[in-house]
Protein backbone atom coordinates (compact mmCIF):
# COMPACT_ATOMS: atom_id res chain seq x y z
CA UNK A 1 0.00 0.00 0.00
CA UNK A 2 1.30 3.35 -0.97
CA UNK A 3 0.45 5.64 2.17
CA UNK A 4 1.81 3.11 4.62
CA UNK A 5 3.63 4.66 7.55
CA UNK A 6 6.93 3.86 8.07
CA UNK A 7 7.71 1.36 11.28
CA UNK A 8 9.75 2.68 14.10
CA UNK A 9 12.80 1.03 14.64
CA UNK A 10 11.51 -1.01 17.75
CA UNK A 11 8.54 -2.04 15.67
CA UNK A 12 10.80 -3.44 12.57
CA UNK A 13 12.91 -5.22 15.41
CA UNK A 14 10.00 -6.67 17.12
CA UNK A 15 9.06 -7.96 13.46
CA UNK A 16 12.39 -9.84 12.77
CA UNK A 17 12.31 -11.00 16.50
CA UNK A 18 8.72 -12.62 15.50
CA UNK A 19 9.84 -13.63 12.27
CA UNK A 20 12.49 -15.03 13.39
CA UNK A 21 10.81 -17.09 15.35
CA UNK A 22 8.18 -18.23 13.08
CA UNK A 23 10.54 -19.50 10.88
CA UNK A 24 12.67 -21.54 13.35
CA UNK A 25 9.31 -23.20 14.50
CA UNK A 26 8.39 -23.94 10.69
CA UNK A 27 11.59 -25.55 10.40
CA UNK A 28 10.99 -27.65 13.51
CA UNK A 29 7.53 -28.60 12.05
CA UNK A 30 9.42 -29.49 8.82
CA UNK A 31 12.13 -31.46 10.14
CA UNK A 32 9.46 -33.53 11.69
CA UNK A 33 7.30 -35.67 9.14
CA UNK A 34 4.76 -37.02 11.57
CA UNK A 35 3.89 -33.10 12.57
CA UNK A 36 4.46 -32.27 9.10
CA UNK A 37 1.80 -34.73 7.47
CA UNK A 38 -0.33 -33.56 10.20
CA UNK A 39 0.08 -30.17 9.62
CA UNK A 40 -0.21 -30.59 6.18
CA UNK A 41 -3.04 -32.71 6.01
CA UNK A 42 -4.94 -30.33 9.02
CA UNK A 43 -4.37 -27.44 5.97
CA UNK A 44 -5.95 -29.18 3.06
CA UNK A 45 -8.95 -29.98 5.63
CA UNK A 46 -9.26 -25.96 6.62
CA UNK A 47 -8.20 -24.86 2.45
CA UNK A 48 -11.38 -27.23 1.72
CA UNK A 49 -13.46 -25.98 4.68
CA UNK A 50 -12.35 -22.68 3.25
CA UNK A 51 -13.35 -23.49 -0.35
CA UNK A 52 -16.77 -24.36 0.61
CA UNK A 53 -17.52 -20.70 2.46
CA UNK A 54 -16.35 -19.28 -0.42
CA UNK A 55 -18.89 -20.82 -2.98
CA UNK A 56 -21.59 -19.98 -0.50
CA UNK A 57 -20.67 -16.06 0.16
CA UNK A 58 -20.14 -15.98 -3.39
CA UNK A 59 -23.79 -17.35 -4.17
CA UNK A 60 -24.92 -14.67 -1.48
CA UNK A 61 -23.14 -12.04 -3.19
CA UNK A 62 -24.31 -12.52 -6.40
CA UNK A 63 -27.88 -13.16 -5.84
CA UNK A 64 -30.53 -10.70 -6.84
CA UNK A 65 -32.81 -8.92 -4.16
CA UNK A 66 -35.95 -10.52 -3.00
CA UNK A 67 -39.03 -8.43 -2.44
Amino acid sequence: MPHERPMAADDRRWQAESDAHTLARAAEIEADSKRFNAATKVAKKMAEERMKETVALEQVARAKGKG
